[in-house]
């Protein structure tokens, strides 16, 4: 009788054991949902600018072109990984821009041919359009035209990525166009005790970057190919977070950026910068990962 009972009660605690687990692990699952759910919307809301926002504000800040910074076209049917088709999407919509908005129209539209292939093997495509393209052909020798269709592809392709209901694959093409506006921006820079303007505009666009590493972490946190990735991500995000402290101690005001659609706002005009040390670490980091990207080793 007494094995009975002690089975028993062994049976129950079990049962209240289990019923716990499940329901901390419930609570777990429901949180990180809540997580997601959370990243989703303020990407929404305030993850973008689009590659075309960037390099506008890269122009506008003083940067001149220079064409030995974008990558070269590459030959899309050696690029066989999903995720190493994502990157380099990401890079060259960054590229496509870059050149766009130094007017490098010859250029540019091979770099949108390349997307439009890399779209078809992401199965992106239907975001092309094919009136934009008709736009281009007509509008070919309107320098123009043509830069206001460009802003108009970027604002429907890349804002539209987010209602693919693959969040992974937004996530990687966000971050190849990050790491692609930080490689051309800071490598764009000679000598930077000379150039801090340049310098301190390479951290205003590093603000944005939290907000698209945030996103892959939530949704490419769990995937084992993409950890060496996710490693050297965050090794920039704490380059720029310690530079960030840096500005902060050297300036009392207050630096907020926004995106409202096609302009990058930076509402403190006092620029002041990180040290040189850091910099030159940010911009060595940059360069491998972009190396690495390019490669094809993640």
């Amino acid at each position: 009788m007494r094995r009975k009972t002690n089975l028993l009660i062994t049976l129950i605690l079990a049962s209240c054991l289990l019923g716990c687990v499940n329901e901390s692990k419930k609570k777990e699952d429901s949180l990180l949902a809540q997580q997601k759910d959370s990243i989703y919307r303020e990407r929404i809301e305030y993850l973008l600018p689009s590659p075309q926002e960037l390099m506008s504000f890269a122009k506008d800040q003083g940067y001149t072109y220079k064409e030995f910074l974008v990558n070269p076209l590459e030959n899309i049917e050696e690029i066989n990984l999903f995720r190493n088709q994502a990157l380099y999407f990401g890079m060259y919509f960054c590229d496509f821009y870059y050149l766009s908005v130094f007017d490098k129209n010859t250029q540019s539209l091979k770099y949108l041919t390349t997307l439009r292939q890399l779209s078809l093997k992401l199965s992106i495509e239907h975001f092309f359009k094919e009136s934009f393209f008709k736009r281009m052909e007509d509008n070919y020798s309107n320098l123009d035209s043509l830069k206001e269709i460009s802003i108009e592809l970027s604002s429907d392709v890349f804002n539209s990525l987010d209602q693919t209901d693959n969040n992974m694959l937004f996530s990687i093409i966000g971050i190849g166009s990050i790491v692609e506006a930080l490689y051309l921006t800071a490598n764009s820079i000679t000598d930077a005790q000379k150039q801090p303007r340049l310098v301190s505009s390479v951290y205003d666009i590093g603000e944005f970057y939290e907000n698209f590493f945030s996103s892959f972490l939530v949704f490419c946190n769990d995937e084992k190919s993409l950890k060496p990735l996710l490693m050297d991500l965050t090794e920039v995000r704490d380059i720029l977070h310690k530079g960030k402290v840096e500005r902060n101690n050297t300036s009392s005001a207050t630096k907020k950026m926004t995106s409202s659609g096609m302009k990058i706002k930076i509402s403190d005009d006092s620029k002041k910068s990180s040290s040189d040390e850091n910099f030159s670490l940010l911009k060595a980091k940059v360069i491998n990962i972009r190396t690495k990207i390019v490669n094809q080793q993640y």
